[in-house]
C-alpha cells in the first residue's frame, strides 16, 4: 500500500475507502478457491515441488508441520488443507510448503488438490447446454439507455494516415522487395550471409603510420 500511495494517492485514497475483501486476496474468504489456474495441472505442481525440496520440514503430530525457510517458518495442517501463508486456502491446490509436508510423508500430492480441478468437475461444467436466443431485432422495446460506444480519447502524436502494408508487399514503388530473397556470399559462394559477415574472408591490413 505504500508503493501504491508513493505512485498513485488518488488510486490509494480510492482503495481505502473499499471493503478489503472486495479487491484484496489477502482478504479474500478462504472458503472457496479464488485463484485462476492458468497453466496445466502437472505444470503447476512442477513448479511448487521443486520450491518445496529446499524448505525442512518438522513434525508435530501426524498432520501438523512446521515448515522452515531462511527467515522465515509457516505451520501447515494436512488434515484442514491450510498453511499460514494462506496460499493454499486461495489457490486450492497447495502451496510449497504443503507440498513440502506431504512429500516428507511420502504421500500423493494429488490427493490433496481441490475437488475443482478434478476431471469430473472440469466434466460437470459441460452437461448443461445452452439456451438459443432470438436475434435483437426480436428484443422487447424497453425505456432503459441503449448501451453506449465508449469514448473515443485522440491519441498521443501525429495520426496515422497510410495504411499499413502486409509483410508480403512492396515498401518501395521504384524498388522490387527483398522480402524472401536468400543471400549468397561473394566469397565461399554459401547462403545465409555476405562477404562483410564470412568467415573465411581475409583481414584488412592495417598501414602502419611512420
Amino acid at each position: 500500500m505504500k508503493e501504491i500511495e508513493t505512485l498513485n494517492p488518488d488510486a490509494h485514497q480510492y482503495l481505502m475507502e473499499k471493503d478489503p475483501k472486495t479487491w484484496s486476496i489477502a482478504s479474500f474468504k478462504l472458503e472457496g478457491v479464488v485463484m485462476q489456474l492458468k497453466m496445466g495441472s502437472q505444470k503447476v505442481f512442477n513448479i511448487v515441488i521443486v520450491d518445496a525440496k529446499k524448505k525442512p520440514v518438522l513434525p508435530s503430530g501426524l498432520n501438523q508441520f512446521e515448515v522452515r525457510g531462511a527467515t522465515y517458518a509457516y505451520e501447515v495442517d494436512l488434515e484442514r488443507k491450510t498453511c499460514s501463508c494462506r496460499l493454499w486456502q486461495l489457490n486450492g491446490y497447495g502451496c510449497a510448503h504443503s507440498v513440502a509436508s506431504i512429500s516428507f510423508l511420502n504421500r500423493d500430492v494429488e490427493a490433496y488438490i481441490d475437488n475443482m480441478f478434478s476431471t469430473t468437475t472440469f466434466r460437470k461444467a459441460y452437461n448443461y447446454i445452452i439456451a438459443p436466443m432470438n436475434s435483437s431485432e426480436m428484443s422487447l422495446e424497453t425505456n432503459y439507455t441503449p448501451p453506449l460506444p465508449p469514448i473515443s480519447r485522440r491519441m498521443h502524436g501525429r495520426p496515422a494516415t497510410k495504411r499499413k502494408k502486409s509483410t508480403t508487399e512492396n515498401t518501395g514503388t521504384h524498388r522490387a522487395s527483398k522480402a524472401g530473397k536468400k543471400i549468397r556470399c561473394s566469397i565461399c559462394k554459401e547462403i545465409g550471409h555476405n562477404k562483410a559477415t564470412c568467415p573465411q574472408r581475409r583481414p584488412q591490413k592495417l598501414n602502419a603510420k611512420k
